[in-house]
């Protein structure tokens, strides 16, 4: 992978900057080939452009420039110089590509889980004992996520398992491990919260996979996420107020800190939850953000927010997220 400053050789000519090479590539250069493996976020949209570079003086072999750019973002980009046999189609290139980050993902996890890069030695014999020990360690703990991916998808179809949690990886495999060693009581624990965020987990991944589909579906990669949703709006009329009001809680007396209007906390949510936009993004009209969450949050656990929403006719309106924003 090589940045967008590097320069390369284009059909034999002089030596230019990649960016330069970028202005002349016509748009139906790019096209979509399937990745060989899924990213950490789950399958990314990509699309590819494959440009032959100066031929090799040896013979039989090839230089190409492969540019990545994201279906989402077109401004996103990755560069990478490939070097190969000639003849060699791009699926197989950006299958080499993509195994970049087999080799950093392992680095990454043999570094923070097994202390790859632990040691204080300098002689080789010390140096390669330590290397080799991280690398089995780090090898087993890969062999038990694998053969519990087996287990669950056997699970998955016999209907045993539950579909709501993500796979485990390498640093939940070492958790889960080191809590066999626990007293019961800890290790109970443990394996509790190891589900609950396994679950969290598996319901960012769903709404990241479900706001990506819908925005490809609707043909606005690259436009913004949110709806433009003026403030008068979201505000509650007089009429409305009038049969959301019998709802609502007491409204907190005058001692300590000033109030925050039910009606003015109430027209943020709605803001929030038309537009599509994220909790820090509500206009400071309505208030602070923060009180609206954890209003809004207090209002979903009583049962109230959808009593609101069905004396204002908007049954079928989407509430906002309520993962916290922190």
């Amino acid at each position: 992978m090589v940045p967008k400053t590097n320069a390369v050789p284009l059909g034999g000519r002089k030596k230019k900057k990649i960016e330069q090479h970028l202005e002349r590539l016509p748009e139906n250069a790019f096209s979509e080939v399937r990745p060989a493996r899924d990213g950490s976020s789950g399958r990314r949209p990509w699309e590819w452009a494959c440009v032959e570079l100066a031929p090799d003086p040896e013979k039989g072999m090839r230089r190409w420039l492969l540019v990545r750019r994201s279906t989402d973002d077109p401004e996103e980009m990755g560069f990478y110089q490939a070097y190969g046999p000639e003849g060699t189609p791009i699926e197989e290139l950006v299958r080499v590509c993509q195994e970049r980050w087999a080799v950093e993902e392992c680095f990454a996890e043999a570094k923070g889980e097994v202390g790859l890069d632990h040691y204080e030695v300098r002689r080789w014999d010390s140096w390669h004992r330590h290397v080799t020990l991280c690398l089995l360690a780090h090898a087993f703990l890969a062999v038990v996520v694998r053969s519990s991916l087996e287990r669950e998808e056997g699970a998955g179809k016999r209907g045993g398992l539950d579909s709501g949690l993500i796979p485990p990886s390498v640093p939940e495999a070492r958790k889960l491990l080191l809590a066999m060693a626990a007293p019961k009581r800890r290790r109970r624990f443990l394996l509790e919260w190891s589900t609950w965020r396994r679950a969290h987990q598996a319901v960012a991944a769903r709404c990241r996979s479900a706001k990506r589909a819908a925005r490809r579906a609707l043909g606005t990669e690259g436009a913004p996420k949110s709806v433009t949703i003026t403030l008068e709006e979201a505000y509650l009329t007089d009429e409305q107020w009038a049969m959301v009001r019998p709802l609502l809680p007491p409204q907190r007396g005058e001692i300590g800190r000033p109030p925050h209007e039910h009606r003015e906390v109430l027209g943020g949510i709605l803001w929030v939850a038309r537009s599509g936009s994220s909790w820090r993004e509500m206009p400071e009209e309505y208030g602070k953000w923060e009180s609206a969450y954890r209003r809004h949050e207090l209002w979903v656990k009583q049962g109230l927010w959808q009593r609101i929403l069905r004396v204002l006719g908007e049954e079928d309106l989407p509430g906002p997220a309520t993962k916290d924003p922190n």
